[in-house]
C-alpha cells in the first residue's frame, strides 16, 4: 500500500511541475508574456496544457495561441518570439550556438522574430521555407499563402518552384504550387501591428464604459488595431457620455 502511495505521489508531483517537461534534458525556451489562451502540447503528442510564465518550454514542444490573444517566447538562441493569435507552431531545434542555424515549424498564424544580434534560423510552412540570417523578421500563413516580412537581414524564401533573396522592407509571398514572389512594402511595419504594446487608455470593467468601447480595449490589449478601431467607430456612432473618451 505505502508503494503504491509513493506512486501515486510521484505522478502527481510530475504533472504539478510541468509534466514530461520536468525531464527535459534542456528547457529551450520560456513565457516572457502571456494575454488569453495560449496551451503547450510536449514532444511527441500528449494531452494540451494552459501555458504559464514557469510553463518549460522544450524542444518539440507545440505553442497553440487561441482568438483574441498572443504571447512572446524567449528562447536559448537569444531571439524573442511575439505570436499572433490564431497560431499553432512547433519549436523544432532550437541551439544556442551562433553558428547553427535553429529550426521552427509554423502550421498557421503569425509570428515576429527579434534578437539582438543576427542569428541563423529555419523556418518551415506549408507553402514557403525561409533561411534567416538577421535579427528581425515576420511570417505569416493567411489566405492558403505564407508572407515573409523582413526588418533587418536576409531571408532566403524558397519553396519546390523557386526561392528569392528578401532584404529589409521587402516581403516574399507564395501560395500553394506558386514561386515565391518579392515586393517592397512602403510601411513594413503595417504587417506587424499585432506585436505592438499598447498602455491601457481607459478603466475598463465599470458599468459606465459602453460595451463597444469596452471591446475596443480589449482588442488593443492583443494588438488588435483594426478590430479595435471598428469598435471605437461604434462607440462614436452611438454618441452619449463615451464619445469624448472614444476620440480619445
Amino acid at each position: 500500500m505505502e508503494k503504491r502511495w509513493l506512486a501515486v505521489m510521484g505522478v502527481l508531483l510530475i504533472v504539478a511541475s510541468g509534466g514530461v517537461h520536468a525531464a527535459c534534458e534542456l528547457q529551450v525556451g520560456r513565457f516572457v508574456s502571456i494575454t488569453g489562451s495560449v496551451d503547450v502540447q510536449p514532444t511527441g503528442g500528449g494531452a494540451w496544457a494552459s501555458a504559464k510564465l514557469d510553463t518549460r518550454l522544450c524542444e518539440g514542444d507545440t505553442i497553440r495561441v487561441g482568438e483574441r490573444s498572443r504571447a512572446a517566447v524567449s528562447l536559448i538562441n537569444d531571439a524573442v518570439l511575439r505570436i499572433d493569435q490564431n497560431t499553432a507552431m512547433r519549436l523544432i531545434d532550437i541551439t544556442p550556438q551562433e553558428e547553427e542555424s535553429s529550426l521552427l515549424d509554423l502550421f498557421t498564424g503569425a509570428f515576429k522574430s527579434f534578437s539582438r544580434k543576427p542569428k541563423y534560423l529555419k523556418v518551415n510552412t506549408p507553402y514557403l521555407n525561409g533561411s534567416v540570417e538577421g535579427t528581425e523578421f515576420a511570417v505569416r500563413i493567411q489566405d492558403s499563402a505564407t508572407a515573409i516580412t523582413v526588418f533587418e537581414g536576409v531571408v532566403v524564401a524558397a519553396n519546390a518552384q523557386g526561392e528569392v533573396a528578401v532584404r529589409p522592407g521587402e516581403e516574399a509571398r507564395a501560395a500553394k504550387g506558386q514561386a515565391p514572389q518579392r515586393r517592397t512594402l512602403v510601411r513594413p511595419e503595417d504587417q506587424v501591428q499585432w506585436a505592438l504594446y499598447y498602455p491601457p487608455i481607459l478603466a475598463t470593467g465599470g458599468e459606465s464604459v459602453s460595451p463597444a468601447l469596452q471591446q475596443a480595449a480589449d482588442s488593443l490589449a492583443v494588438g488588435q488595431v483594426d478590430a479595435a478601431r471598428s469598435s471605437v467607430e461604434q462607440a462614436i456612432a452611438a454618441g452619449g457620455s463615451d464619445a469624448g473618451l472614444a476620440h480619445a
